[in-house]
C-alpha cells in the first residue's frame, strides 16, 4: 500500500465533502472507506471494525486480510496517535501497521507521536 497514493485519494475525497458537512468523525469515516475501497483493489479482503480477541475493551479500525486468512494490513484511525490505537496494532504482529491521524494541528499530532514503535507507519493525512 502507497501511503502517497493512499493521502491524495484520502484528500480528493474529503475535500468534496462541503465544509459545512465535514467533522472530524466524517473525516474519519471517509478515510476507512478510501482504505477499504484500496483494500479491496488489492485482492485483499477488509474487515472493519475487527475486535481481537486478545483486544476485548475496543476494536481495531480496519484490518485487511487475504486468502489464507492472514492479516496482511492493520489500521488505527485517529485524529491523532492514541496509545489504545496502538495496542490494538501491536496484536497483529506480522501484518503491515498503520496509524493513520487526521487532525490540522500538526503539533498536537506530533506530540502524540511518542506512542508509535518503528513498526507501525504514521500517516498523517492533512
Amino acid at each position: 500500500m502507497e501511503v502517497g497514493t493512499l493521502k491524495k485519494k484520502v484528500l480528493k475525497e474529503v475535500n468534496r465533502i462541503p465544509k459545512q458537512f465535514r467533522s472530524d468523525r466524517v473525516t474519519k469515516d471517509v478515510i476507512k472507506a478510501v482504505l477499504y475501497q484500496s483494500i479491496k483493489d488489492e485482492g485483499l479482503i477488509p474487515v472493519p471494525s475487527y475486535q481481537h480477541p486478545k483486544f476485548r475493551d475496543s476494536f481495531i479500525d480496519l484490518i485487511a486480510v487475504d486468502e489464507k486468512l492472514s492479516v496482511v494490513y492493520s489500521f488505527a484511525i485517529d485524529s491523532v496517535v492514541t496509545l489504545q490505537g496502538v495496542k490494538g496494532l501491536s496484536f497483529f504482529e506480522d501484518s503491515k501497521k498503520f496509524f493513520v491521524t487526521y487532525s490540522r494541528l500538526e503539533k498536537k499530532v506530533n506530540e502524540s507521536k511518542f506512542f508509535l514503535s518503528g513498526d507501525i507507519s504514521h500517516v498523517n493525512i492533512f
